[in-house]
């Protein structure tokens, strides 16, 4: 299998206007769990959603399920409804759920093959690596796909080492703290 369908996170820059993107929260659009998608609809320079895809709230505006406040983005039950009703597909398919455990559950692979396969850009902040995964990959290299791992780490000669020259910047500091 070739390395071609796999991307870095510094290989997707932050563009002029934020790329339209589908998100997908199968079924956990109201849990807290859905923090990826909630963050995309209250703003992103990177990513527009145009639609959320989410079985147990199709036909729903996803602001309404999510804090009460609608949005004008509409929940679909999957990516067929969405190409169903002649909507064009956009480039990028973001997994905006962090699952328990961090891993992809097995009943959401159909969702994430159906889009690598119409040549999305599937963009995971999981644990998991979906690049990893032999049947994700042979998806994107059917339908053009590529998959984007937020949290690959970068290759070991990528890597610094600490010099030191931090403790020359004169400056402020804040500490910013948060929990997962």
């Amino acid at each position: 299998m070739s390395d071609s369908v796999i991307l870095k996170p510094e290989d997707l820059p932050v563009p002029p206007e934020p790329a339209a993107a589908l998100v997908f929260t199968h079924e956990l659009l109201d849990q807290d769990f859905a923090k990826t998608c909630h963050g995309l609809l209250r703003g992103s320079a990177r990513f527009r959603p145009v639609a959320v895809l989410d079985q147990k709230f199709a036909g729903r505006d996803a602001g309404e399920v999510m804090d009460g406040r609608a949005c004008n983005v509409p929940v679909l039950p999957s990516l067929s409804a969405f190409l169903d009703a002649g909507l064009d597909p956009p480039d990028f398919f973001v997994v905006g759920v962090a699952f328990s455990g961090g891993r992809l559950p097995e009943r959401c692979r159909g969702e994430i093959v159906a889009a690598l396969e119409r040549g999305m850009t599937v963009v995971c902040g999981l644990h998991q690596l979906l690049g990893d995964d032999p049947e994700l990959r042979q998806a994107a290299e059917r339908g053009g796909g590529r998959l984007l791992d937020v949290r690959r780490p970068r290759p070991t000669e990528a890597l610094r080492f600490w010099t030191g020259d931090v403790l020359s910047i004169r400056a402020r500091v804040l500490g910013v703290l948060g929990t997962d």
